[in-house]
């Protein structure tokens, strides 16, 4: 069968789904086009047609006969593509980086907002809430002098857009070992927690550096590297843009690495609790 994404918009005459009131017919779209997934930005690899779909990609450019836009309505006629076209933005969380939180050719910010400026305005303001997943990349989330200008970005579609929640997603903010650091469970716990100090005080002026041993607060400095910019980090401070752990993370396990890790990093019991409170805020509410 072919693909209807690949199809003409056809007129429909004596549609009863066109003949029913535009309140109904707004109901049955809203159902349609929602989905219980996040719905994942990509392209034909062939077309290079954007889409979202529901299927979690691992490139931006795919070329799967499995692939499909989520939105099917806009592709039967011309008035059901005037009224549908884009509304899957309406009712649904999207996501840019696939499921390692990469794409081979583009940051999720960089896709993001070159996705916005093709996107009609009136419909941007449908966004609700964006997903923005990086993977390991250096080891640091902190890495961000390349996107400056995507951030920059990302920001004033944040500012301009309070209705919308950008979530950015960054898989080397974890306390799982990964294949960009080489060391032990120990260790990685307390990159989590110097991953989440920097940014803490980087961007939210929130300093926990008297709760750190003195090798991770020196640390810090080095891992602010990339945030270096005052002006620049104060910008990132707005409510709706968040900073996210890997995703799957459990407090329960981080807080039980660290009282393991704790023993040859100099942390008091009452420092750890203390940690632990933070790290378990930085995973269910983000940064």
């Amino acid at each position: 069968m072919a693909d209807p994404s690949n199809q003409p918009a056809l007129e429909q005459h004596g549609s009863r789904l066109l003949r029913l009131p535009g309140e109904l017919r707004n109901s049955i779209f809203q159902y349609a086009l929602t989905s219980d997934t996040p719905l994942t930005f990509a392209c034909d690899n062939i077309t290079r047609k954007p889409m979202f779909t529901t299927k979690n990609v691992s490139e931006q450019y795919v070329c799967d006969v499995d692939l499909h836009d989520v939105n099917q309505i806009k592709f039967v006629c011309r008035q059901l593509y005037a009224e549908t076209a884009g509304l899957e933005l309406k009712y649904n969380c999207i996501r840019f980086g696939g499921p390692d939180g990469t794409y081979s050719d583009r940051n999720p910010s960089e896709l993001f907002v070159n996705f916005l400026q093709q996107c009609n305005p009136m419909k941007s303001r449908w966004i609700k809430q964006v997903t923005l997943r990086r993977g390991y990349g250096s080891g640091s989330i902190l890495n961000l002098t390349e996107r400056f200008r995507s951030l920059m970005r990302l920001v004033e579609f944040c500012q301009s857009h309070p209705q919308a929640v950008v979530h950015y997603v960054a898989r080397a903010f974890t306390y799982r070992e990964h294949p960009q650091v080489s060391c032990d469970k120990d260790t990685c716990a307390l990159l989590f927690l110097l991953h989440g100090a920097c940014i803490s005080l980087a961007i939210r002026s929130i300093d926990i550096r008297p709760l750190l041993p003195d090798d991770l607060s020196m640390a810090m400095w080095f891992g602010l590297h990339g945030l270096s910019n005052f002006d620049f980090r104060k910008k990132l401070d707005i409510q709706n843009l968040r900073f996210w752990p890997e995703e799957g993370l459990c407090a329960r396990d981080f807080s039980d690495l660290l009282r393991i890790a704790s023993a040859n990093s100099r942390l008091s019991d009452d420092m750890v609790e203390t940690c632990i409170d933070h790290a378990t805020k930085w995973i269910q509410e983000g940064l």
